[in-house]
């Protein structure tokens, strides 16, 4: 190989090894602006990834239910419980590459799912919904099914953006 690399196979495992000379393969991953990885092979790159991909799954299986549970709409509710089993799909996928590959993943967490879970613990829908009770719409059953989703809902769209801009004050957003 050029560049005084060299490569070798691991037989037993059939996994490609780089080795980098003198050096090791910085890996940031995306998730983690500040944080870096320092990677001497492409196994390793492999196993850090896969770790973390196998705690985002995890992760998820934890915050479907909840998810589900929340859920005012059936459909939604379906929806999430229908991730949830493609989500534990995933798991045990992950679980038989380990084994096939006889590799040990990493205890890390996943950032970026523990965050979309963090945020979607305060998430607030503010609404409004204009028009009167003659309309094809219906005014007020519009209004009672989004009430009924957890949407909060305002007369009008300067009380609502009032309302938005007082909660993202208080929450110093």
């Amino acid at each position: 190989m050029r560049g005084g690399r060299s490569r070798r196979v691991n037989a037993r495992r059939g996994i490609l090894h780089h080795r980098f000379p003198g050096r090791s393969l910085e890996c940031a991953t995306p998730h983690r602006r500040s944080t870096t990885i320092a990677v001497k092979t492409l196994e390793e790159l492999f196993v850090h990834q896969l770790s973390d991909i196998y705690s985002a799954e995890k992760q998820l299986t934890k915050a479907l239910p909840r998810l589900a549970r929340a859920a005012a709409a059936e459909e939604l509710s379906a929806a999430f419980e229908a991730h949830l089993e493609e989500t534990r799909g995933q798991v045990e996928r992950i679980d038989q590459v380990v084994e096939l590959l006889g590799i040990r993943l990493k205890r890390i967490k996943c950032a970026a799912m523990e965050g979309l879970v963090e945020e979607g613990k305060d998430v607030i829908a503010v609404a409004s919904v204009t028009g009167t009770d003659q309309d094809p719409q219906d005014l007020v059953k519009s209004t009672k099914d989004l009430e009924k989703a957890g949407v909060i809902v305002m007369p009008s769209n300067a009380q609502a953006v009032r309302l938005v801009h007082r909660i993202m004050t208080a929450a110093k957003l």
